[in-house]
């Protein structure tokens, strides 16, 4: 059994999802990621990382090949 994590940190959602660590910030300002704080670092628990990228809007099919 392989043991998943429970949190990321900023630096770990950011290279796991490829979004600076300024894009992380701001979604955790906005409400749209959930962060804890433990001393001086700021956790991402992967529920909200999950919940997170399931509420990404898809993207939109642009053009087409014979358009």
């Amino acid at each position: 059994m392989e043991n998943q994590k429970l949190f990321y940190t900023i630096n770990e959602v950011a290279e796991a999802i490829s979004l600076g660590r300024t894009s992380i910030y701001k979604a955790i300002n906005e409400g749209r990621l959930t962060a804890k704080k433990f001393g001086s670092k700021s956790l991402v628990s992967a529920e909200s990382l999950d919940d997170f990228i399931a509420g990404l809007p898809n993207k939109e099919k642009v053009g087409g090949s014979n358009e």
